[in-house]
Parts: structure tokens; sequence; C-alpha cells
């Protein structure tokens, strides 16, 4: 337990840890839209119809020993289920994914003539546009790889900088980045071969970032293409149209500054510490006394505020939402009243993953 007892750890322990992977699974069954951390499990636990019913019965297996007859399986089919547990919240990029935005409305308070979508038996989501790979029954899994989604020996400040994939690794005007099965790295041919047969001549594009394998792409016939590896199914992967290529004019431009079709925010968080506020400590899983409380202004939904990301090779205007537009109440934690309240209006870099083969309009920036 590297967290200790300061405002801001208090305020993890109570609002964010539960997602993270160390999270055990301390409860048997299937992976929901409920499910938190779990290690290896969050991601590769499948039960199937049979291990689904005899799921109670491992509680007492002394009594009942028909579970041993039926097993969920451990394998590399991770569905978007598996992802939408955790990326619900926050970025809400798995809602987003499928084109849901959340709102304040309460369960029983839905028009009759909408399409509404219930979440934790409490959030409401409103259905606005879902991404146009979402429509192509793309999974998560097709396009991030094993090194985004288990690591890649490195630690990384921010998580954004563990994605390795890009827009432009699949859609490129030439095929310039690739290697053969022979060249893969030990983790991408195991993965390869576990999923795929017959690819001892197959050839792949690769990742410009870190130059890792797109093991579910092939370069054939001077055609690039993808398959799903969830189903068997083939995308044929198109080249950027020429407007977004054609001279310096948009170079610095990102593909998800003007392809975003929405992105949510959430106005007027304010937070408080309240004594007397029964909270979860979600490092030790324990009930306790005294949390942290949140307190929503509003959720919006539209296109995407545009920002400047200056880093040490260049700048890249990139989609940002408010990501801390925040009041903390220290006095409320500390009992010093000399502690004032800590107000902060910062914008956060954004996924929104809302993507749309229509761009945004001209006039929407300029």
């Amino acid at each position: 337990d590297e967290l200790h007892h300061s405002p801001a750890d208090e305020h993890l322990k109570n609002m964010c840890v539960t997602c993270h992977l160390g999270n055990p699974k301390r409860e048997t069954g299937p992976i929901t839209n409920e499910s938190r951390g779990g290690g290896c499990l969050a991601c590769h636990l499948n039960y199937n119809e049979a291990d689904s019913s005899l799921s109670h019965l491992t509680i007492d297996r002394k009594n009942h020993p028909d579970y041993l007859k039926n097993h969920p399986s451990i394998d590399l089919k991770v569905g978007n289920n598996h992802c939408f547990g955790c990326h619900n919240r926050s970025g809400r990029i798995s809602t987003n994914y499928e084109g849901w935005h959340e709102t304040l409305l309460n369960p029983d308070e839905l028009p009759t003539k909408h399409s509404y979508r219930i979440i934790d038996q409490t959030r409401v989501f409103t259905y606005i546009q879902d991404d146009v790979h979402h429509k192509l029954k793309m999974d998560c899994i097709d396009c991030h790889n094993s090194y985004e989604l288990m690591g890649d020996d490195t630690r990384y400040a921010h998580q954004e900088q563990q994605v390795d994939i890009a827009c432009a690794d699949c859609h490129r005007n030439k095929a310039d980045r690739t290697v053969t099965y022979a060249q893969l790295d030990q983790e991408s041919a195991l993965i390869a071969g576990l999923r795929y047969a017959n690819i001892a001549n197959r050839v792949f594009l690769t990742t410009e970032k870190r130059n890792k394998a797109l093991i579910n792409t092939e370069v054939r016939n001077d055609t690039m293409w993808m398959h799903g590896k969830n189903r068997d199914t083939v995308y044929v992967l198109r080249p950027p149209n020429a407007v977004c290529t054609y001279g310096k004019a948009h170079h610095e431009v990102s593909c998800n500054a003007c392809h975003s079709a929405w992105a949510p925010s959430c106005i007027g968080c304010h937070n408080a510490y309240d004594e007397n506020e029964p909270g979860y400590d979600m490092v030790k899983n324990l009930e306790k006394q005294g949390s942290w409380v949140e307190f929503v202004g509003e959720y919006n939904a539209g296109l995407p505020v545009l920002g400047i990301r200056k880093t040490a090779s260049g700048q890249e205007i990139i989609p940002v939402v408010p990501g801390m537009v925040l009041t903390i109440d220290l006095a409320s934690y500390t009992k010093d009243q000399h502690d004032s309240l800590l107000f902060k209006r910062l914008f956060a870099p954004a996924a929104p993953h809302t993507t749309a083969a229509k761009g945004r309009s001209c006039v929407s920036c300029h």
C-alpha cells in the first residue's frame, strides 16, 4: 500500500483505485458492466451458459461437487464487455464508443419516446452517435495491442503515454513499415500463433511510435487488411482522404481533432470531505467512516475543444476536455481554518472514441 493519509491519497482510496487491475476479483462469476479490477481475469475470464448456471455452486464445493463439471475459460477472447466495467467512467471511452452519453436524469424520470440506457442501476445514458468502428462491429482489441494493455517494461507517468497505436498506423497511403512473421518479437509471435493459423508467410504492419507489429493486419497484393480478433471479419484498410495529408496546412492537426464527432464534459464538480459520510477504502476493500464526496453540476456533449500539446519533438493540435474544473475544500478535511479552497481550471488531453468518417467543418475551428 503506497498510498498514505494525505487528502489526495484519501481521495484516490475513496474514488479511484477500484478500477486498477491490482484490485482482486473476490466473487465468482462472469465479468459484467459492474466489474472492477481482477488482474488477468478482468480481461481473460469467459463463462459460457453452463459455467454461469453453476457458478453459484462454487461457494459450497464440499456439498456440490458438480462445479467440477464446468469451468470458465481463460483465453484470448477479450470482448468489449471486459473493457466496459472500468472504462464507462471518467473519460467514458467505452460508453462513448457505443454512442452513449451520461445524463443527470434519474431512472424514474425517463421519457418514453427516446433511447436511454441505465448502467449500474442508477446512471442514465442517452444515445448520441456511436464510433464508426463500432458501427463496423470492431472490438477494442482490434486496435489496441498487448503491450498497451499489459505493459512493455516501461513505467509511464501518464496512462496516455502507454498507448502505442495511432489512426495513421492503419490508415496510411502505403505499407512502408512492415515485419514478417519471422521478425516478430516473442510475445507478438505467441499471440499471433494462438489467434491465427497459416501465418508463416504473412507480412504485418507496424506502429510508427514503437514499431510494434499489428498482428491482426496483413499486406497482400498491394492492399492492407485487418482481421477481426474475435470474429471472422476482414476489413480493407483505407488510406486517409487527400485533404488530410496534402500540404502542410494541417500537419500539426491530429486525426482525432477533426474526426471526433463529440466528447463528454463534466462541469461544476465540487469535492468536500465529510467525516460523517460512510466511505470505502478501495485499496483495503473495507468500509470506513468519513469520505470524500463529489457533487456534479452538469454533463455536456458536443464537438471537443481543441488544445495544443507541446513536446520535445514539436506540437500537435488535439481534442481536450475540462479535466479539472475542481474546487477542493481543504479545511473540511484538515480542520485547519487557515486552509482555503483549492481551485483548479485545467484541460486534459482526450481520445473521445467517437470517430466519424466525415471530419468537422472548417467553420467549427476557424
